[in-house]
């Protein structure tokens, strides 16, 4: 906000058409006409319907904001779970799920998910290695006029997020040799 507020004297004519298009980002209709993805028909009667937007955002932010408590509740996966609602939220718009948006919001918790998955034995590690370039696979999938890709940028970031939730219950985040706050302070405070 700072940079936009600080640019605004120089910039403001573009700052201004940026604020007029960003109500048109949660509009299915203006995202259909700009996307022009219109098959397969019974797909696209689906995702471009007015409930499909609402669900999918209605989701994203119960995911999100599921994932903050979870934050609270376990502070040795606190970053892990900010980069899964952070690789939710930009199925928050409809226009959000079809450029690479999805795939820039998923690059933290590739960075957080590949060490762990490197650090496991070799029969784990290479299922869950192979698990993370199917999912990175599936999200670099570019074809227009299609609906399906966007499903499979979709089952991509699911599957990312799979991977990620199954490595954060089969270890802790010391084994990386990440601290959590809890053991700083107490480590700390016994001097």
């Amino acid at each position: 906000i700072a940079a936009l507020v600080v640019t605004l004297p120089f910039l403001w004519r573009q700052t201004l058409d940026y604020i007029e298009l960003l109500p048109r980002y949660a509009d299915p209709a203006w995202a259909r006409i700009h996307l022009e993805r219109e098959d397969p028909a019974y797909l696209a009667n689906i995702v471009w319907s007015d409930w499909f937007a609402v669900i999918l955002a209605l989701a994203a932010l119960a995911c999100g904001v599921a994932c903050g408590r979870m934050a609270l509740r376990d502070p040795a996966h606190e970053t892990e779970w900010h980069h899964i609602a952070l690789a939710l939220a930009p199925y928050l718009t409809p226009f959000g799920f079809f450029w690479t948006t999805f795939l820039i919001t998923s690059l933290p918790l590739f960075a957080v998910t590949l060490p762990r998955a490197l650090a496991l034995p070799v029969a784990p590690r290479a299922v869950a290695l192979a698990g993370l370039f199917v999912s990175w696979f599936l999200m670099q999938l570019v074809q227009v006029q299609t609906l399906w890709v966007p499903v499979y940028h979709a089952v991509g970031v699911v599957l990312l997020i799979g991977i990620a939730l199954a490595l954060m219950a089969r270890g802790p985040a010391q084994a990386l040799g990440r601290s959590t706050p809890r053991s700083r302070a107490t480590s700390s405070a016994s001097g």
